[in-house]
């Protein structure tokens, strides 16, 4: 039963992990849209 909750538990920090890593890539892709648009209104603007 201990081994059933500590594969349960590593399981857990493991997809807490990949959730960090997956809000980081999404606040990078944020980041990167938020360029575009910047560079796209000054295209438009000159």
């Amino acid at each position: 039963m201990l081994e059933v909750i500590s594969a349960s538990l590593k399981q857990i920090q493991a997809n807490q992990q990949q959730s960090i890593e997956l809000q980081k890539l999404q606040a990078d892709l944020q980041q990167q849209s938020n360029e575009a648009q910047a560079i796209e209104r000054q295209a438009r603007s000159r």
